[in-house]
């Protein structure tokens, strides 16, 4: 999330900053002995090469304000001429090759720095494609309030970062060559900077969001869509953990869908991200922050057994995921609010606190201490207990996601070395940085869907322990008890099935009916008898659900 925010204003003030900004309006006013002043959208692409060929706009950046120069009243004079001197300029990719986005915006605040658009004196090495505008400010009856409207259209032609600096200058007569930065005056700006890509206004390194997020939510929805199908087809196999999947796969794919609507219409209207944050993009946040907890949540509790080892959870446990699902939810609100709120503080007035990020840390922590320790009892126990159909669903689990945790430490360390200029991350890539647990978040989900989809098995696998296979493995017979479940269903008694290659299945009970008589029932023959056991299959012979006995839990 923090990283979708730095999308927002980055600042506008004395010392230059980036304004990755979209379509931006301006009304500002700074306080004297600001004079000089620089926007960037960072990385543009020019009309050739436009991402996917989508050359629907010719790049520009576009300038049009209402300027207003009040100068201290001691430094006033009769004959001084106040101007607003304008340039954009682009900078080369030598340059800035190695750099990351704040080294990015660290360069440019010292190239604006030691540019003197008043003198005309700038680095002719690093800047290039340059295009300067003057406009002259006029006094329209107030002694002390000098206006003008300033308006520059600056052609994109080279692929890469663009920027724009302005500076307050004046001359100390009309006629004189000579111009100077104003040291002490009041500025205001009324009006829009606009920076406008062959796509649309979408900053350049952030373009990979749309069709990421379009990718994410058509899997998600189609995955989704499945799901719900199986559901239908087999509604009787239905157990409760399977409407949390359907539950979670689908808020991640309005979430995905939410973003990528929320990009498009930035991209197409040019709202800013902030602030205040478009309807779509206040949706898109919403989701993502309640699928990230949910999705933690589900992961926890299939690693505590639920849906396959055991039925429900205790109280206890129940009230424990609870709380610590929610504190997450509320402490991922906060310091979301808090970045923001950051990034946008222009003055740059705080310092960034890691205290804001150190309650999601602890939360997030014990999420991943929670599931990793449920994870390792489960199989253990499972293990210990010969239980081998459901400790191979588990195991498929671990591998799963041991397999993506690789992949995105991988993709950690290959950012941190790029970071620190070990090779060049290529800026049209920067958004990948941000995307990895989306990515570590679908396959987890995924695999935990599929490997919990269900099954014939599903209902047994909930309600019955598989015995050890380490008593008997040679045993031909099932017995089956059942001291009222299956009374319940018009059969009662102790069943024994002897067939040829049948595996060992024992059942107890779960309900408390009365039924002393026993009955054997000969499923050679053509039917079976009256009963929904789903264990039998409708030519009245076992499903196996795996290798081994399965004792129903009481």
């Amino acid at each position: 999330m923090a990283a979708k925010a730095s999308l927002c204003l980055l600042g506008l003030t004395l010392l230059p900053q980036a304004v990755l900004g979209f379509k931006w309006p301006i009304d500002n006013t700074y306080d004297k002995s600001q004079y000089k002043f620089t926007f960037s959208e960072l990385y543009m692409y020019n009309y050739e090469d436009a991402p996917f060929g989508l050359t629907l706009f010719k790049p520009d950046i576009h300038m049009d304000l209402h300027v207003t120069l009040e100068p201290d009243v001691a430094d006033l004079h009769e004959n001084y001429a106040y101007s607003l001197v304008a340039a954009a300029f682009h900078v080369p990719e030598k340059h800035v090759a190695n750099l990351d986005t704040l080294s990015v915006n660290d360069y440019l605040k010292e190239l604006a720095s030691a540019t003197d658009l008043c003198a005309q004196v700038y680095d002719k090495d690093k800047i290039s494609n340059l295009m300067m505008h003057s406009v002259a400010l006029t006094n329209k009856g107030n002694e002390t309030v000098y206006e003008s409207h300033a308006n520059m259209v600056y052609e994109v032609h080279n692929t890469g970062i663009q920027s724009v600096v302005l500076e307050m200058c004046y001359q100390t007569s009309p006629d004189s060559t000579v111009k100077m930065a104003v040291a002490d005056a009041t500025v205001s700006f009324q009006g829009e900077l606009t920076f406008k890509n062959p796509y649309g206004y979408l900053s350049g390194i952030y373009f990979g969001y749309i069709p990421f997020e379009a990718c994410r939510a058509i899997i998600f929805a189609l995955f989704g869509a499945l799901y719900i199908v199986v559901l239908i087809l087999k509604h009787e196999r239905v157990i409760k953990v399977h409407y949390f999947i359907t539950a979670v796969v689908w808020m991640a794919a309005i979430e995905a869908l939410g973003w990528f609507m929320a990009y498009v219409l930035m991209n197409t209207g040019g709202a800013p991200y902030c602030c205040p944050f478009p309807p779509a993009v206040v949706v898109a946040m919403c989701f993502e922050m309640l699928r990230r907890t949910l999705s933690r949540a589900l992961l926890l509790i299939i690693c505590m057994g639920y849906g396959i080892v055991r039925e429900s959870l205790t109280m206890k446990e129940i009230i424990m995921v609870s709380v610590l699902s929610l504190s997450y939810l509320v402490a991922s609100v906060l310091v979301d609010v808090h970045d923001i709120a950051e990034i946008n503080d222009l003055g740059r007035s705080t310092t960034h606190s890691m205290w804001w990020d150190f309650p999601v840390l602890v939360f997030d922590l014990t999420f991943l201490i929670w599931i990793y320790l449920s994870l390792v009892n489960i199989m253990g126990s499972l293990r210990a207990t010969g239980q081998t159909f459901k400790l191979t669903m588990y195991t498929k689990l671990a591998n799963t996601m041991g397999v993506f945790v690789i992949f995105v430490s991988m993709l950690t360390l290959v950012i941190v070395l790029a970071r620190e200029g070990t090779f060049a991350w290529p800026w049209q890539l920067y958004w990948m940085q941000t995307v990895a647990w989306e990515v570590l978040n679908l396959a987890v989900l995924v695999a935990v869907a599929f490997l919990w989809r269900p099954t014939e098995y599903s209902v047994l696998l909930s309600q019955s322990q598989q015995l050890s296979m380490n008593d008997d493995e040679n045993e031909e017979e099932v017995d089956i008890e059942d001291d009222g479940d299956m009374a319940k269903r018009g059969v009662a008694g102790d069943f024994s099935l002897e067939a040829e290659g049948a595996f060992d299945i024992e059942m107890t009970g779960m309900g408390g009916m009365d039924g002393d008589g026993d009955e054997e029932y000969d499923y050679d023959q053509p039917g079976p008898p009256a009963t929904d056991n789903p264990m039998m299959d409708e030519g009245g012979a076992a499903e196996e659900p795996g290798n081994g006995d399965y004792n129903t839990l009481a």
